[in-house]
């Protein structure tokens, strides 16, 4: 529906990879009260069913609590041995599983009456941080350049501390410029996007009008609510980029991949603040472009810090590239998809599994100046470590570990909570650039002469999607 304020349009939102969006009251599903695992899947309990049978024998409810207490407890045998009860009867629905779950609780994911969704503050969360990330870029440099002036300040305060006692006017300015300004002030987006608007009244005087956060004239709902049946359960994996190791993180309900809802995106036609001016013509595909131009430099990021990774492993150099690989081909191609779809959908990351790069300003500060953005970390402490027996110490090159789930079917390691917004006029094009109907891309990289780019207008060309993964695999086969 349109109008004059505003445009509203319904838009899809499909999961490329798992999500993880947890339970907001980070409430586990337990195998002592929630499931059992049969067939590989996980049959998810019927609680009120199970407290109507329960609630028939006061001994038996008994039993119940002081099993569950002393840990020996088994909810199938109870059930089946102790309530006559056939498991399938207290089932409500049933979870596939991706490995070996055993007796390992599970992060739920958010629900609404019992049925999973993607919050809508999450998906403008993930689009507002790449609006921000567009402006530090684009007009809004004098923000870093703000940030890195208070990095040089505090600096040079602490290099006179290690030399002599600072005067307390010194130490007042230290604290305001660490706690107040640099955590707060300056790169807080509710400060970014405020406006001011000047006007003059019927007598000549001037006077100002807050606008307040432009932001929020860009509206998301909650997706539809899905089934049950579109999550899974999957083991998460913390991988270190430095060594051949990984450390086992909860095992997830996940929204899984290729699974599509929709939302409502409200959006109104007369920003204020001059940078988002562009979106009162543009609208959505303005915002596309701000996501996917923010998506694409997270993916050279991450490629870059691989290959830094990859080269100082030293003795587990070739083990980290090797378990590096599949995802580097994965980010890879889907730099040529989101290339290629010339902005008509956006791809975005949602969700648990992300870095602080994903998530903040952080990458305009790396992208501007790599060092100063050091030493923007340092002075926040930002994964700052024990040392143990020396002093505490920030990690280089940190955050040093990434989140990936094992993908059964390949047998390897990829990301989570990757997504593409786009209307729904649009979803068989956009099943024919991503692969939706496969279980993965497999396109390593795409042509680099921009064959795939021959359209003049705004529509997506498709004709080269037939033969591309041939065209592309014989380039790199050369």
């Amino acid at each position: 529906m349109k109008s004059d304020k505003y445009v509203n349009e319904k838009l899809n939102i499909t999961a490329l990879t798992p999500i993880l969006i947890g339970d907001e009251e980070g409430k586990n599903l337990s195998p002592t009260t929630d499931f059992v695992v049969k067939g590989g899947k996980a049959l998810i309990i019927n609680q009120n069913k199970l407290e109507s049978l329960l609630s028939e024998d006061m001994e038996i409810l008994d039993e119940y609590v002081d099993s569950i207490k002393d840990g020996s407890f088994d909810l199938e045998n109870f059930i089946k041995d102790k309530l006559n009860a056939d498991i399938e009867e207290l089932t409500s629905f049933k979870l596939s599983i991706e490995g070996y779950l055993g007796k390992n609780e599970v992060k739920s994911f958010i629900t609404s009456t019992g049925k999973p969704f993607l919050p809508g503050s999450t998906i403008k969360g993930a689009i507002r941080t790449a609006v921000i990330y567009d402006y530090l870029k684009c007009s809004g440099k004098r923000i870093i350049k703000s940030i890195f002036n208070t990095v040089g300040e505090i600096n040079k305060l602490l290099e006179d501390k290690k030399k002599r006692r600072l005067t307390d006017n010194e130490f007042k300015k230290l604290n305001f410029l660490k706690n107040v300004k640099l955590k707060k002030k300056d790169y807080n987006e509710l400060i970014l996007f405020k406006h001011k608007e000047t006007k003059t009244d019927k007598n000549g005087n001037e006077y100002s009008i807050d606008w307040g956060h432009d932001f929020r004239h860009i509206q998301i709902s909650d997706s539809q609510l899905l089934e049950p049946d579109n999550t899974k359960i999957i083991q998460l994996f913390r991988y270190y980029l430095t060594k051949d190791d990984t450390k086992t993180e909860p095992w997830a309900q996940v929204l899984e991949e290729k699974t599509t809802t929709e939302f409502n995106f409200k959006i109104e036609k007369n920003f204020k603040d001059p940078f988002l001016q562009t979106i009162n013509s543009n609208t959505y595909k303005e915002i596309f472009k701000m996501v996917n131009k923010f998506s694409l430099d997270v993916l050279d990021f991450e490629l870059e810090m691989f290959n830094e990774f990859i080269a100082g492993g030293k003795e587990d150099k070739q083990k980290i590239k090797k378990n590096l690989e599949v995802i580097i081909s994965y980010y890879n191609d889907l730099k040529e998809k989101i290339k290629f779809s010339r902005d008509n959908c956006a791809v975005i990351r949602i969700g648990g599994g992300k870095t602080y790069f994903d998530n903040s300003i952080g990458l305009a500060l790396f992208k501007e100046d790599k060092e100063k953005f050091k030493q923007f970390r340092k002075i926040l402490g930002f994964w700052k470590h024990s040392g143990g027996w020396k002093a505490p110490f920030v990690e280089e090159n940190s955050p040093i570990t990434r989140t990936f789930y094992l993908n059964k079917s390949n047998n390897e390691l990829l990301p989570v909570g990757w997504a593409v917004i786009y209307f729904r006029e649009d979803k068989d094009d956009i099943a024919k650039i991503f692969n939706l109907e496969k279980n993965r891309i497999n396109i390593k990289s795409k042509i680099e002469n921009n064959e795939a780019y021959e359209s003049d207008d705004n529509e997506l060309d498709l004709s080269k999607l037939e033969n591309l993964g041939r065209v592309i695999r014989g380039k790199n086969n050369k």
